[in-house]
C-alpha cells in the first residue's frame, strides 16, 4: 500500500510542476532556476511514479483480470471531462490569466493520469492489499478456497 500511495504522491508532484511555469515571469532572479527546475521536477516525478507502479505490478499475484469500473475511476473521468471543457473555453475565449490556464492544465494532466491509475492493475494491487489488511490473510485465503470450490 505504501508503494501505491508513494506513486500517487509522485503523480501529484509531477502534475503540480506545471503550475510553476508562470512563476518564471515574476522575477528575473527566478527565471534561470525555474527553467531548469520545472522540467526536472516534472520528469523526476513521472519517472518515480512509473518505477513505483512497476513495483506494484511486480507484487501482484494471480492471473490478470479485466479492469473494473470503480468510483475513483468515474470521478477521474468526470473531472477530466469538466476540466477539458474548461480549458478549451478558457483558451478559445482567452479567459483568465496565463496562470489560471496553467492551473487548469495541471489538473487536467493529473485527472488523465488518475484515469489510467484507477482503471489499471495498480488499483487492483491497492484493492488486494486493502482486503488483506481488512480481512486478514487467513480469511482471504478461505474465501479464495470457497470460490475455487464453486
Amino acid at each position: 500500500m505504501k508503494l501505491f500511495k508513494s506513486a500517487l504522491v509522485c503523480t501529484v508532484i509531477s502534475s503540480a510542476a506545471i503550475v510553476l511555469i508562470p512563476l518564471e515571469e515574476i522575477s528575473t532572479s527566478w527565471e534561470n532556476a525555474m527553467r531548469f527546475a520545472v522540467p526536472i521536477i516534472f520528469w523526476a516525478g513521472l519517472a518515480a511514479e512509473q518505477i513505483l507502479f512497476g513495483l506494484c505490478r511486480k507484487n501482484l499475484g494471480g492471473a490478470a483480470e479485466k479492469p473494473k469500473k470503480n468510483k475513483a475511476f468515474t470521478a477521474a473521468c468526470t473531472a477530466f471531462a469538466v476540466l477539458l471543457a474548461a480549458f478549451i473555453v478558457m483558451s478559445a475565449a482567452n479567459i483568465g490569466a496565463n496562470a489560471a490556464q496553467f492551473v487548469v492544465l495541471s489538473l487536467l494532466v493529473l485527472s488523465l493520469r488518475c484515469i489510467f491509475i484507477f482503471r489499471g492493475k495498480c488499483f487492483r494491487y491497492y484493492s488486494e492489499i486493502k482486503d488483506v489488511k481488512k480481512f486478514g490473510k487467513r480469511d482471504l485465503a478461505e474465501k479464495e478456497r470457497e470460490v475455487d470450490d464453486i
